[in-house]
Parts: C-alpha cells; sequence; structure tokens
C-alpha cells in the first residue's frame, strides 16, 4: 500500500532541524525522504530544491573516489544541513573493485572524510549494493572477491561506529533476476558473507539497512506491497537492530539520455513516465512494518529534478513524500 492509500505516519519531520560546526549527527525521524547528488558542483540547485520540499528531506551525498576535494564536500555540506538531514555514501559500488586494490588506502580515505566531514553528517553508508556482481576485482565477482568486498565493508562499519557516527548499509535487491547466475541476493548473501564475529557484530549495530532496486534491470518487476514487507521481514531479522528501507531507485541512466532500451517503452510512452511511476510508488511505499525507514534516494536527483521549479521528477518526489 501507499501513504495516500494509509493514515499518515508519525514522526515525520516538517520543520528544520538546525545544524552547527561541531554537534555532529542528528536523529533522522522515519519516514526518510530521501534523494542523492553525486555531485556537489551545483548545490544551490541542491539547496533550493531542499528548501522547497513540503517535508524536511534527507540528501544522500555520493563521495567520489578521487576528484572532489574535502574542502569542497565540507563547503558543500554545511550549505545543504540547515535545509536537509546528510547521508554520506563512502564508497560507491561502482568504485569498490578500485578499493579494493590498496585497503590501507580505503582507510586512510574514510578517516579523512570522518574527520573532515563528520561533524555535518547525519548518516554514514558503509557499503552500497555490496552484493552485486561488479563489485569485484574479477567480474564477475567470485566468493573471494565478495568476501573480500565484505571484510571491507566491516572494515568501514568499524572506522563509523569508532568515531560515534551512525551507520547504514545498502544491498543490492534482485528478486529472481540477478545479473550473474553467482550474485547472491541480500539474505543469501548476509548469510554466506557476513557470519564472522566481526560482521555479526556490525549487522546488530547498524542503524540503517537500506535495498538499492532498479526494476528495469530486473525484468521490470515491480514486486506488491506485500512481498516487499515479507522481505523486509525476512531482512529485519538479519540485522534486529536495523531500520529497514529503500537506498536507492531510479533508472539506469538520466532521463535525458534514456531511450526506448533505458525505460520499458511498452508500458511507458517515456522515460518520465516511468521515472513517475517508480517514484510515486517506491517513494510512497508504506509495507506496514513498525521499523520502516522509508528512503527513496532517486539516483539521477541532480540531473532529473534540479532546478526544481517546474520540474515534473521534482514535483512526483515532492508528491510521493506528502
Amino acid at each position: 500500500m501507499t501513504r495516500a492509500g494509509t493514515a499518515p505516519t508519525a514522526g515525520r519531520s516538517t520543520t528544520p532541524t538546525p545544524i552547527a560546526p561541531g554537534n555532529g549527527p542528528r536523529p533522522v525521524p522515519a519516514p526518510i525522504d530521501g534523494v542523492t547528488i553525486d555531485d556537489v558542483s551545483t548545490i544551490s540547485d541542491v539547496v533550493a530544491g531542499a528548501e522547497a520540499f513540503g517535508h524536511f528531506p534527507t540528501t544522500r551525498v555520493v563521495l567520489d573516489y578521487g576528484g572532489t576535494s574535502n574542502t569542497e564536500y565540507a563547503d558543500a555540506i554545511r550549505q545543504l544541513a540547515p535545509h536537509s538531514y546528510v547521508m554520506a555514501e563512502l564508497l560507491d559500488s561502482s568504485d569498490m573493485p578500485q578499493a579494493q586494490d590498496d585497503p590501507s588506502a580505503e582507510h586512510n580515505r574514510i578517516a579523512a572524510y570522518l574527520s573532515d566531514l563528520g561533524r555535518y553528517v547525519d548518516i554514514w553508508e558503509v557499503g552500497n549494493e555490496v552484493n552485486g556482481d561488479w563489485t569485484c576485482a574479477a567480474n564477475p565477482c567470485d566468493s573471494a572477491g565478495y568476501k573480500a568486498g565484505a571484510d571491507m565493508t566491516v572494515a568501514a562499519y568499524q572506522q563509523v561506529v569508532a568515531a560515534g557516527y551512525p551507520a547504514a548499509l545498502t544491498l543490492y535487491y534482485n528478486p529472481g533476476c540477478p545479473s550473474d547466475p553467482g550474485e547472491p541476493d541480500p539474505i543469501t548473501y548476509t548469510n554466506t558473507f557476513l557470519t564472522s564475529p566481526t560482521a555479526t557484530q556490525m549487522r546488530s549495530g547498524l542503524r540503517y539497512v537500506l535495498l538499492s532496486y532498479y526494476e528495469t534491470q530486473c525484468d521490470n518487476q515491480r514486486p506488491s506491497a506485500g512481498a516487499l514487507a515479507g522481505y523486509l521481514q525476512q531482512l529485519h531479522s538479519l540485522y534486529p537492530n536495523a531500520q529497514v528501507g529503500f537506498g536507492e531507485v531510479g533508472l539506469p541512466n538520466e532521463i535525458g539520455k534514456c531511450g526506448p532500451g533505458c525505460y520499458d517503452a511498452r508500458r511507458y510512452p517515456s522515460a518520465t513516465a516511468q521515472a513517475e511511476s517508480i517514484i510515486k510508488y517506491y517513494c510512497g511505499l508504506d509495507p506496514g512494518l513498525s521499523y520502516y525507514a522509508g528512503g527513496c534516494f532517486w539516483w539521477y536527483y541532480a540531473e532529473d529534478a534540479l532546478p526544481y521549479r517546474g520540474n515534473a521528477i521534482w514535483q512526483a518526489i515532492n508528491a510521493a513524500f506528502a
């Protein structure tokens, strides 16, 4: 069921929570109303869009593997934080193979982010789509590669919680449509590669466990609210202290570059039409679970929804969060 068909959810944040340097992470009420940006060069547009939302959003900032300085990120997040909660994605799944080549360098990279950005960030995403078959040095992943990625995720978690910050993990939801026959679903991945004592500690300590789902990459399947509730219940049994939800949804490319092979042209007249449908369903979903965090986090938010004035995608996101 969607929020439109249910009673209002308690706890939604409708007014900003002020932040000042040194205050550290703020508690983020559920449901989370999330969007994703992978570029801070147009932060003024991001801030304007955040201010205009009907509810106080959470902006997920992807920390690039090279290219953008910590000073640039800190400046952007300082501007954004009065108008949005901030979730920092430490390492995108596409960069995991490179990071695995030098664990010591990745440790130092994370330490620098925690030092430079920690007082402005509310949630730290310690792993992104870590069960995806493209995340290993060997492509597709083998068992050793998945284990290396799991160990790297646990190490990132340990750094984040040692600094006193809340952590999130995003898993790639692939119900019956793995990218490779050996690609595990989130539950199989957890039961296979997150079983060591340190991984078990992470499973108990994570604040959020989220799913990334791109239905266009899964035969355009749209799981029912009941099916999703059942899966999220299973996931929660493995991460008993975490809130669960969606950490990423979208199309495989930004709408302006999304041709018929990028969206379901059989069902939708345009990429925009399918994007609006995805947003309405997943960003407005309420599976009826007390530990459901919401989320959404449309991936190409900056490219598809900004500047926000007169933008159909921004309007769809705002409506889904209502």
